[in-house]
């Protein structure tokens, strides 16, 4: 009979923790690398207003999620908020590190209510004492210990991007020391490559390599910014506040350049009709770029003009590529004939 009570009592606790904590996720000392997200709840949050009490206290339903990838596109008019549960499955003390996968969203903010802890973070709010590239939290569990962490995201302007893994520390710095090295040899590159065709500038005069520079050096600080060592390392909060507002400007400027450095080197004013068309896509863009700056309205029409441009660009150079060497050829025909 005293068997039966406690085995009974057992399932209890075991079905009252399922309706509390959702999906355990088991870890201990030994746990790595896992992917959080496939065992966590997720609940978007329509009206933005929500905070952790209404989270915590009102019976909000958070629905099972299975991706280990969830992408809500730009600038989505929402709040996200993950929830999940770990378990200390060990007699130790375990510290890890949750890395929030994406330098790019705007806000993210980790809770740990057992803990009284909440921490803001994103690209807005890069904290002066983190070294990582994306936003990192570290989570602490005793012995044998349950708890459930919250996870609120959103994005201004920026991809709403979510993934979340769970290492060990030491696992975590060798990763993230191997990226930076990875992304300073990439930057290094792009730099040498920017210097060598300035100097071909100087000495040829030729407006060409002018322009490929520029795209050059464009590209390089889009691409600092999306990888998200422009706000780790170069600028600090409110400056990164102010390039997010005029994200537009920096997306344009080296697609704007490569224009420019198509329609020199290729010479298309020698084909009257492709040139015009370039030059009237060259004064849309400039002036599209600041129309959806003024109000946020047109942003789900905002890469239409860019898209539209980079494929004529393609299609231009395919069709110059495929006449050029066409005319080779009938030259190197009449030479035989």
């Amino acid at each position: 009979m005293y068997l039966n009570i406690k085995k009974l009592l057992f399932l209890i606790s075991i079905i009252f923790s399922s309706v509390l904590y959702g999906e355990i996720i088991t870890i201990d000392e030994k746990t790595k690398i896992l992917d959080i997200l496939p065992s966590s709840q997720i609940y978007i949050d329509k009206t933005r207003k929500l905070t952790i009490d209404d989270i915590t206290s009102k019976n909000i339903e958070f629905k099972d999620n299975d991706k280990s990838l969830l992408g809500y596109g730009y600038s989505p008019d929402f709040d996200v908020w993950v929830k999940f549960t770990l378990k200390n499955d060990s007699d130790k003390t375990i510290h890890k590190i949750l890395e929030y996968g994406n330098s790019m969203s705007t806000d993210v903010v980790f809770y740990d209510i057992e803990s009284s802890l909440n921490i803001k973070e994103g690209l807005l709010n890069t904290s002066l004492k983190r070294s990582s590239i994306n936003p990192i939290f570290k989570i602490n569990l005793e012995p044998y210990q349950i708890k459930t962490y919250y996870i609120q995201a959103s994005s201004y302007i920026t991809t709403l991007i979510i993934k979340l893994n769970l290492y060990n520390n030491d696992d975590f710095y060798k990763i993230e020391t191997k990226h930076q090295v990875i992304l300073s040899l990439f930057f290094g590159a792009m730099a040498v490559l920017a210097i060598y065709n300035l100097f071909i500038f100087f000495f040829t005069r030729d407006i060409s390599y002018l322009f490929y520079v520029l795209y050059i050096v464009g590209i390089s600080i889009h691409h600092t910014l999306y990888v998200g060592i422009a706000n780790l390392y170069i600028f600090d909060n409110i400056t990164i506040k102010y390039i997010v507002e005029f994200a537009a400007i920096f997306i344009a400027f080296p697609i704007f350049f490569l224009a420019l450095f198509s329609k020199s080197f290729l010479q298309v004013i020698q084909y009257p009709i492709l040139h015009k068309i370039l030059n009237i896509l060259l004064v849309i863009y400039p002036f599209s770029v600041f129309l959806f700056m003024l109000d946020d309205i047109f942003n789900q029409y905002r890469n239409i003009i860019p898209i539209s441009l980079l494929l004529y660009l393609i299609a231009m150079t395919l069709y110059l590529v495929y006449k050029k060497i066409d005319k080779h050829t009938l030259l190197y025909l009449d030479g035989l004939f």
